[in-house]
């Protein structure tokens, strides 16, 4: 089991030196077995800021560390937007999400197959399935590979999916989290997917990042019964809008 914590310590990124600052300055800890939602407007760096945190992009100022020690590549789960791409194309969804380590017997668990509610969808290729269904197999993938890694990134990894899908993959995701001490943090443009399944919501707005408690949201329901709470994050987000008009 996993059970290790995520340290961002004074990060700053920008792309040259011509450039202003993405974001700076920011500090944060991610506990094992969280799942954490990050939340922005277009252009505000959410991508560039996980792919500083899983070191695919360099940090010009400050460190990221897993207990305290400075974070290695290795250390991190990462599924990109085009995450789908990574499918191959030549194997069924069945055997693409086979060829996690998890899965050596070239079956995958029940807790994955229950997910597709049509059982025929994972006998079928990449090309004969939708973007939604590519995307729940890559996303599996993720959940699959979460005990061999202490974080896991999701970058708009529920963009695509259906709102069956959400209900299942959600609550599938937060579980595996918690059963393997990871650290998960996904990017979201949902606010209600942000606070359904995140045990808090990041929003990054001018750099900074501001946070806000849902670990006591379990249905969409209660996100509609908390409507300061969606309004606070709306207005983090639209205050990111109003800074750059």
């Amino acid at each position: 089991m996993n059970k290790h914590t995520l340290s961002i310590r004074d990060i700053g990124f920008r792309w040259n030196a011509a450039t202003e600052f993405l974001f700076s300055g920011i500090d944060c800890d991610f506990v094992p077995g969280s799942v954490t939602a990050l939340m922005g407007g277009n252009g505000t760096g959410k991508t560039t800021f996980l792919e500083v945190i899983c070191r695919r992009l360099p940090a010009e100022r400050g460190k990221v560390e897993i207990d305290a020690r400075p974070s290695e590549y290795d250390d991190f789960n990462y599924l990109p937007q085009d995450s789908s791409r990574l499918l191959f194309s030549h194997l069924t969804l069945m055997d693409n999400i086979a060829l996690q380590r998890v899965a050596s017997n070239g079956k995958i668990p029940p807790s994955m197959s229950s997910l597709f509610t049509d059982p025929g969808m994972l006998s079928r290729y990449p090309m004969q399935c939708s973007g939604g269904q590519r995307q729940r197999a890559a996303v599996c993938r993720a959940i699959l590979d979460m005990p061999y890694f202490p974080v896991t990134l999701l970058d708009e990894s529920f963009s695509s999916l259906s709102g069956d899908a959400k209900a299942s993959l959600g609550p599938e995701l937060k579980r595996a989290a918690k059963a393997f001490g990871a650290v998960v943090i996904f990017i979201s443009h949902d606010v209600f997917d942000a606070m359904r399944f995140g045990d808090r919501v990041l929003t990054l707005t001018g750099g900074r990042l501001s946070a806000f408690d849902t670990s006591d949201i379990v249905t969409e329901d209660d996100c509609w019964r908390q409507t300061r709470r969606r309004e606070e994050i709306l207005h983090s987000l639209r205050s990111d809008n109003t800074n750059k008009s």
